[in-house]
């Protein structure tokens, strides 16, 4: 995590950056942008036809390999999660984005505690501080078949924290610690997937790149790594619910962020104890949400109740504009906070089902209340009043 600077070449740097190089402003727009505050695992690669390497190659560049690493959050039955990625850049302090021209598709499930090289590629001498890349589609292998997931936030902008330079002296490399939250918006039996990406990227310090950090596809391994516990630390970001009360007719959820880091938090979800597996942790994701009341949180930390019905199309209440409204809504938990999240009005457990299934929460019965983040998933045991 060297603070050197790359060579300044004023004029050949202006010719050999003319290559695949786009202006900072790209970053606005429907990017999604993610700062930081200061098993058997398969990977494709491809490159642009006629190309032996991918970047920008001359006598004032050097090496510079991307891997990702890091599995998601998925429901319980979800044994793995494709992603499909394009448009792989790197960002220069000089405002300018280099395309390395790499596309694939990685499993994430995969990823524990491994890291994979996405791609290896010559670029010019300097400091890299952000990555950019889109996920263009998603597939879940869900109860052994495969399921289609709509992605959402799929465009990511991540800050490399430290930055990373890029020398002749020694081969670079960053790492993307990606943490998609997967969700069943259906059920159990008819699965809909829902995928939001969150990111970091850090450095790998100089010391540490191992020549096989350069192939493409191979898998290096974290554990044992001490640079790593320190990063993975310093984008630490874990929810806890520290009380919760419900009724027919109110929610009450107190929250804190544990972590370093800050998280947007995005739905509560209630579901009856009795349709949940024994084996259910307090950090797992629910199997599915038929059937459920789901709240989404919206960033003045309002909680809006959706029951989106199948086969009935109503203003205000059909499928589209619950994914929309998730893309909108989440709630800033800074790092080290707390807040409570309230609801007043009828509570109905019916989402995704038809009216006539839907019923109110019971006094004395035991439900589970989930919150889910972009980062970090809780859930508690409360028994209605």
């Amino acid at each position: 995590m060297s603070s050197q600077k790359g060579l300044a070449l004023s004029g050949l740097a202006g010719a050999i950056l003319a290559v695949s190089l786009i202006f900072l402003a790209a970053i606005t727009g429907s990017a999604s942008v993610i700062r930081l505050n200061t098993g058997n695992n398969s990977i494709t690669t491809s490159t642009s036809p006629g190309s032996q390497t991918t970047g920008v190659q001359g006598p004032y560049s050097g090496t510079l390999s991307l891997l990702m690493t890091d599995p998601p959050n998925a429901p319980k039955g979800v044994t793995a999660v494709y992603v499909s990625y394009s448009s792989l850049m790197v960002h220069d302090e000089g405002i300018k984005w280099i395309d390395l021209n790499s596309s694939g598709s990685v499993e994430l499930m995969g990823t524990v505690n491994v890291a994979l090289t996405l791609s290896s590629a010559k670029v010019p001498f300097g400091t890299y501080d952000a990555i950019r890349f889109d996920i263009s589609s998603a597939t879940v292998t869900y109860q052994g078949k495969n399921y289609s997931a709509t992605v959402q936030g799929g465009t990511l902008t991540i800050g490399i924290k430290g930055g990373e330079v890029v020398s002749g002296s020694h081969a670079s490399a960053a790492i993307i610690d990606i943490r998609p939250s997967v969700v069943n918006i259906g059920s159990q039996t008819g699965p809909e997937f829902v995928l939001r990406p969150v990111a970091f990227a850090f450095s790998v310090p100089s010391g540490n790149v191992d020549q096989s950090m350069g192939r493409e596809g191979n898998r290096y391994s974290l554990v044992g790594m001490q640079w790593w516990d320190d990063d993975r630390a310093f984008a630490n970001a874990t929810l806890s619910i520290t009380s919760a009360a419900l009724s027919s007719n109110s929610l009450s959820v107190s929250l804190k962020d544990n972590g370093s880091q800050d998280i947007q938090v995005r739905m509560v979800i209630i579901t009856a104890a009795t349709l949940i597996p024994v084996d259910y942790g307090n950090h797992e994701m629910p199997m599915a949400l038929m059937g459920s009341a789901v709240f989404i949180v919206f960033p003045n930390g309002t909680l809006v109740q959706y029951a989106p019905t199948l086969h009935t199309m109503m203003p205000g209440d059909s499928q589209p504009s619950f994914l929309q409204d998730l893309v909108l809504g989440g709630l800033n938990l800074t790092a080290g906070s707390t807040t409570t999240l309230h609801y007043s009005g009828n509570i109905t457990l019916g989402f995704g089902g038809m009216m006539t299934f839907s019923h109110s929460i019971a006094s004395g019965q035991s439900y589970w209340v989930t919150v889910i983040g972009d980062q970090s998933v809780v859930s508690a045991e409360v028994t209605a009043s």
